[in-house]
């Protein structure tokens, strides 16, 4: 699925749909006909690599608790347990393609091991906020798509890249962008995907400068370019 040429992601499968890194949520993002997801890998104190967000599960750090006892605390809220990456991957690596964001630098060696034995470089971009691990990833497994992903505009795209040089991609906050950010990425040969992406006037103004994927909520906005706009904006009211 695309939105004026541009790749778009469902953000944490759709997350404005249902809820965030489930099943549901990836199921939905399927049948707005998306091709791509985002969501985020954190690993239990047992080794488990699951979707979650938030390094907390109500007061419970994921990282410091197992994967069972994770479960049984929601299983008594009566809430649904957490889905693992090898359930994502089961169930749907052959239909969609992942950005799988890493929460937590430990994710990155059992994380690349599920890559290699299911083939899945092609179809995988992995992004994170800790720079050096993508970095050293880059670097080790050129068969691999790596992003940093920035929450603030750096002065200068070209000495930013600089400390990337094998990184062809980049995730960036939709609210620090502008034109001339994008245009200088472009020149480089990066390709700048956005997240914080929520209305669809502003996403084609950022795509016409060169954004080549955005990360949504809602992909029922993204569906019909803007023939729905003014539906979609009485909506937001």
């Amino acid at each position: 699925m695309s939105f004026f040429g541009s790749t778009v992601v469902g953000h944490r499968g759709a997350k404005g749909l249902a809820p965030e890194n489930s099943r549901k949520a990836f199921e939905v993002a399927l049948s707005h006909g998306l091709k791509w997801v985002e969501t985020d890998i954190r690993q239990t104190a047992d080794g488990h690599l699951i979707l979650h967000h938030d390094a907390l599960i109500c007061d419970m750090p994921i990282s410091r608790h197992t994967l069972g006892e994770l479960n049984d605390w929601l299983e008594q809220q009566g809430l649904e347990p957490l889905m693992g990456l090898n359930e994502l991957l089961e169930e749907f690596a052959h239909l969609l393609q992942l950005n799988l964001e890493l929460k937590d630098p430990a994710c990155l060696p059992p994380l690349i091991k599920e890559i290699e034995r299911r083939d899945l470089w092609q179809t995988t971009l992995i992004s994170s906020f800790y720079h050096p691990i993508v970095v050293e990833a880059a670097a080790a497994y050129p068969k691999g798509k790596f992003a940093p992903l920035i929450a603030c505009r750096p002065l200068d795209a070209k000495r930013f890249m600089r400390d990337f040089p094998l990184c062809r991609y980049v995730v960036c906050d939709h609210d620090f962008i502008d034109e001339n950010w994008v245009s200088e990425l472009v020149k480089l040969g990066i390709t700048c995907w956005l997240y914080n992406v929520h209305h669809p006037e502003s996403a084609q103004e950022a795509i016409s400068w060169g954004v080549g994927g955005i990360i949504v909520d809602r992909p029922d906005y993204f569906g019909h370019e803007l023939a729905n706009q003014s539906s979609i904006n009485r909506e937001m009211r």
